[in-house]
């Protein structure tokens, strides 16, 4: 089963409209919502996150929305694990699924394929959360600009947590996580078939959509897929 020949996918950035239009859409054709998006799966973090109303909700089913306490882990694996099921689901159904978010990665693995690395023992990632704790990883971010310069300019010197990841990546396996992406990304492209998908990307005026936003949110300039 094609999951994506068989489903619409709205993105964009936060307050573009998704939601809005993609409520109408699944009215139209009698059928349902998959989230698409990192935060929506916790329960609680309804703030910053433009999470479906309740009222919205009650007018078109939404799934994996609030499904998380804020304590419990979450990542793209499990996201497009649970995805996929109701996806396959809805489609057995006679139903056309509606994936709608702004999570790139999430985008990124529905479409292409999930990017995944060999087990790694949990010793590696340990010792580098001791070495590096949460007030002080600047010398990490320093670290893996030596040994993974790709990883280190895409990767925010605050961002700890992905830091951490890719140095525990070259500790555990002896290669970089920039030359196993690519890899990753050789092997998928070539089966990846743009023409099959029915993706809508919705952009709207900065200067708008900056009205619409909290003050403390960062409105993208670009799509980053």
């Amino acid at each position: 089963m094609n999951i994506l020949e068989n489903s619409y996918i709205i993105t964009g950035p936060t307050a573009s409209g998704k939601t809005n239009l993609a409520i109408k859409l699944a009215q139209h054709l009698n059928s349902e919502i998959i989230c698409m998006d990192s935060m929506t799966l916790y329960k609680d973090m309804d703030i910053g996150t433009a999470k479906p109303t309740q009222h919205e909700q009650a007018l078109v089913k939404h799934h994996l929305v609030d499904i998380l306490l804020p304590t419990e882990p979450s990542n793209v694996q499990l996201w497009l694990k649970c995805a996929t099921e109701i996806a396959q689901a809805l489609i057995s159904k006679g139903k056309s699924p509606i994936f709608v978010g702004g999570t790139p990665l999430y985008l990124k693995a529905l479409m292409m394929g999930l990017f995944e690395i060999p087990e790694i023992p949990k010793h590696f990632r340990t010792e580098l959360e001791a070495k590096f704790p949460q007030t002080d990883f600047a010398d990490a971010h320093r670290i893996l600009s030596e040994i993974d310069s790709d990883s280190a300019k895409r990767i925010h010197p605050n961002d700890r947590r992905r830091i951490i990841r890719a140095l525990e990546v070259w500790q555990g396996l002896g290669k970089t996580i920039s030359s196993l992406q690519k890899q990753w990304e050789i092997s998928t492209n070539s089966q990846f078939n743009p023409d099959k998908i029915r993706c809508i990307w919705l952009q709207m005026n900065t200067q708008i959509l900056a009205k619409k936003l909290p003050k403390q949110l960062v409105i993208p300039k670009s799509p980053n897929f």
